[in-house]
């Protein structure tokens, strides 16, 4: 069910244009991100203009849609970007969780962090990218 709902949210994704350039990345072993570090995020990068939107079954269930992350920093070899998630205790609808993504463009491998903001927790995933395909 979750990769369904989120192949729909992708098919959005890159049916907006034939220069996005699709980094589908995969974290197998994020069980110790207690799931707020999902195992498929799927980044879009527009060109030439450089506009981004992100998806993860964790997106999706808080955002219900892709959303934009922020430029961090871009190079031939990295691509960092950041995003904040609200909503993410159900007790308190304000508690957020700050994502960290560092994309490796010519290895293509990532890392995301995850920070619940107020708390000392760090959570950590590493993975690899394909670019251009869905996940499956």
């Amino acid at each position: 069910m979750k990769s369904t709902i989120l192949g729909s949210a992708l098919f959005a994704l890159i049916a907006s244009s034939a220069q996005a350039e699709l980094y589908n990345c995969r974290f197998p072993n994020v069980k110790s991100a207690l799931g707020w570090i999902a195992p498929i995020i799927v980044l879009n990068v527009q060109r030439p203009s450089g506009d981004m939107l992100i998806s993860d079954p964790v997106i999706q269930m808080l955002s219900g849609a892709p959303i934009e992350p922020r430029l961090l920093n871009e190079s031939d070899k990295v691509l960092s970007i950041s995003w904040d998630l609200k909503g993410v205790d159900r007790r308190s609808k304000s508690a957020r969780m700050r994502y960290t993504m560092v994309l490796n463009k010519q290895r293509l491998s990532a890392n995301v962090r995850a920070e619940p903001l107020g708390y000392s927790n760090v959570l950590n995933g590493r993975g690899k990218c394909a670019v251009g395909q869905l996940p499956s």
